[in-house]
């Protein structure tokens, strides 16, 4: 009777490994307690080594405290991100912050005459930083920031609060800008200023407006901002340490891929010599993996491929798996292969249209959510039986 050899995917550990292949083993328990099930753990010696976030990710483990420069950048991520957040905090304010109105000030009328000028025509200056194109788009943006001043009951508040201070007038500078520019992000384009010129913009914008540089002010930044700096930094070090393992080990296996196909199928003529017949059990960048092997050279060793959330189709069809070129069909060698999929799962592909004949595509949707899906096949019922049905048909 053949055995079974469990090839792991990206970012797994020998913890997790040793966990899931304990899952694994009880499952194919329950359908037979006979069958053997072999180790191919690889992602100590061909995976990405550890440690490398520390080293190379700027401010790892984040500030405890806000520079100068920090607080600038904050201001501006949530500008482009809500460009009236200023202006409708204002608004909201009873405080300082509000200004200082004088009976009869009229500030406020004036800085929306002022503002609906702008949205026609740019001052000189302005203009030529804005350059042909982002001299139209900057002007839209003008006409955007006052629909939705109008649209907010806090920032009409705050045009109709607005004195001779220049806060206000300051804000909105801020606002048209950030309009302008996140307007860029949102079209996945460069951003056509640097800091230095953003900034100059907001000055000729503001004194377009009627601001007094010298008296302008800025939103103070509140707790929840610095919360949200905070939580930006400490998001960053998890990003680069939750994917340092699963997308470093990809990337690994692109440019260095050789060393891990070696290592499969040492590990089947391994447990060839003494068990027999091997069915593979590859899983996500295991499945890969062991398709490019079996495609490259024969494993006569291998009777049975069986891959579970797999990415050696969709690789195949982008012409960027490794052991075969897109077009090219299973060499003859290549053994009967059986891909498991999930529904659900969004790292699994069909195969069977690419490789007519040589493949059966399984669904075996676990119930299992969106990304649960991919590790739900080592407790799935229907996987166990589909391997046990393997293993038996090399009795």
């Amino acid at each position: 009777m053949a055995v079974v050899v469990f090839v792991h995917g990206t970012g797994v550990r020998a913890d997790s490994y040793e966990s899931t292949l304990g899952l694994l083993r009880k499952g194919l328990d329950r359908v037979d307690p006979g069958i053997r099930l072999h180790r191919c753990y690889w992602g100590g010696a061909h995976g990405v080594r550890p440690g490398m976030s520390s080293r190379t990710v700027p401010g790892y483990r984040g500030k405890n405290t806000l520079l100068p420069e920090d607080e600038e950048i904050l201001r501006w991520n949530l500008l482009y991100v809500d460009p009236l957040c200023e202006l409708r905090e204002l608004g909201a304010d009873s405080g300082d912050r509000a200004g200082r109105r004088v009976l009869g000030d009229r500030s406020g009328p004036e800085l929306e005459r002022r503002a609906t000028v702008l949205a026609v025509e740019l001052p000189e200056e302005l203009a030529r930083l804005a350059g042909n194109e982002g001299a139209d788009r900057l002007r839209l943006a003008v006409s955007t920031v006052l629909d939705g001043i109008r649209g907010s009951a806090d920032c009409r508040r705050a045009i109709a609060r607005a004195s001779s201070d220049g806060t206000c007038a300051s804000m909105l500078a801020a606002a048209v800008v950030a309009q302008f520019l996140a307007e860029y992000q949102l079209a996945g384009e460069s951003l056509p200023w640097t800091a230095q010129e953003r900034d100059r913009a907001v000055l000729l914008v503001g004194q377009a407006l009627g601001a007094d540089a010298r008296g302008a002010k800025k939103l103070v930044l509140t707790a929840a901002a610095y919360v949200l700096y905070r939580g930006m930094n400490l998001f960053r070090d998890q990003v680069a340490d939750g994917s340092a393992f699963p997308v470093g080990d990809i990337l690994h296996y692109a440019v260095r891929g050789e060393g891990l196909r070696r290592f499969i199928a040492d590990r089947v003529s391994e447990v060839a010599r003494t068990e027999g017949p091997v069915v593979l059990f590859a899983h996500s960048l295991g499945g890969i993996a062991a398709v490019d092997l079996l495609a490259d050279r024969a494993l006569a060793e291998v009777s049975h491929l069986i891959t579970a959330g797999s990415q050696a189709s969709q690789l195949y069809g982008m012409n960027a798996l490794p052991g075969l070129e897109f077009g090219q069909p299973l060499p003859p060698h290549f053994p009967r292969w059986t891909n498991l999929y999930d529904r659900h799962d969004p790292l699994s592909f069909l195969a069977g249209q690419l490789f007519p004949g040589r493949v059966s595509d399984v669904d075996v949707t676990s119930g299992q959510p969106f990304l649960a899906a991919h590790s739900a096949y080592f407790t799935n019922p229907a996987v166990h039986r589909i391997v046990a049905d393997a293993v038996g048909e090399c009795a």
